[in-house]
């Protein structure tokens, strides 16, 4: 039984001789009435898989039976009254893309494999259920071929899910967690990857530019950056309850901290100085003819 709570008001006294001068109650009364809902199901129940434009996923009765009922139900938790089969089936109807998430949540728990047409409809109209089970979902899409829903898919962890700041190069979510990895495919991004999508180089030129000597030595000591999508690289550690990324910094990296600190000649300096001297030697270096010439004169 499915029980809904009704408020009954109550009726006016026919004498109103006697009732014009007593105070009007405020409180209305509350009656209990149960629904037997697997009835209800039954007496409407090729109607309301019309009314739900349903009935071409291929669905079994005894499946579509329980779908139907999933979604009765929550219309009639949202009411106060009896409805009849007609204003049912109005509703139904009416709202058949809003009482689509229940639906699609209904498909995913009967089903361990989608067809194509069951596929089709729980990622274009599953909304936050997508994102819940987007996982699976992309794991079916990739399964039937069916790359053209992944735009959709995409778009509902993008509104409904908890996508992340990065993106990931092989399917394309915005689910990189903080250890490299894909959050939907798995797939382990390499270092080289991360610093070409955030445009390391950039940011490091911007870093070394901003920071003082005391970040700056606390940078060389740890050898890594955290990278905050809204503040840029940081030097550690990173903060707690943020999405951030850590980055090992490279031998050339830490020399260019350390010249900014005045702890070592510029590169561009130690090179140019070993070129000179270089050139120097060469200078320097006795010829075939400096030798001929010392011996006949």
């Amino acid at each position: 039984m499915f029980i809904v709570w009704f408020r009954e008001v109550p009726k006016r006294s026919k004498n109103s001789s006697k009732s014009r001068g007593r105070r009007k109650s405020k409180h209305t009364s509350v009656r209990k009435l149960k629904i037997d809902i697997g009835n209800l199901v039954l007496n409407i129940f090729e109607d309301a898989v019309l009314a739900l434009g349903i009935s071409h996923l291929g669905l079994t009765d005894d499946e579509l039976k329980i779908v139907v009922r999933n979604v009765i139900e929550y219309l009639l938790s949202g009411i106060s009254y009896r409805p009849s089969k007609s204003t049912i089936l109005n509703r139904l109807s009416k709202g058949r893309v809003r009482f689509a998430p229940i639906i699609s949540e209904t498909i995913l728990s009967l089903r361990k494999e989608l067809s194509e047409d069951l596929l089709e409809y729980v990622v274009s109209f599953g909304g936050p259920i997508c994102a819940v089970n987007v996982q699976r979902l992309y794991s079916e899409i990739l399964r039937k071929g069916r790359e053209d829903l992944l735009g959709l898919l995409r778009e509902a962890w993008e509104t409904f899910g908890k996508p992340l700041p990065i993106k990931c190069p092989v399917c394309g979510f915005s689910s990189i967690k903080p250890d490299y990895t894909c959050l939907i495919c798995g797939y382990n991004v390499k270092e080289e990857e991360f610093r070409k999508t955030i445009d390391f180089n950039s940011l490091f030129h911007i870093f070394l530019e901003i920071t003082d000597e005391k970040v700056l030595r606390k940078t060389l000591e740890h050898q890594v950056l955290v990278y905050d999508p809204q503040e840029g690289l940081k030097s550690p550690p990173p903060s707690y309850g943020k999405v951030q990324y850590i980055i090992p910094l490279k031998e050339d990296e830490l020399l260019r901290i350390e010249e900014k600190l005045g702890l070592r000649k510029p590169q561009r300096r130690i090179v140019k100085e070993k070129e000179e001297r270089k050139e120097r030697k060469a200078k320097e270096k006795p010829t075939l003819d400096m030798f001929l010439k010392a011996n006949t004169g």
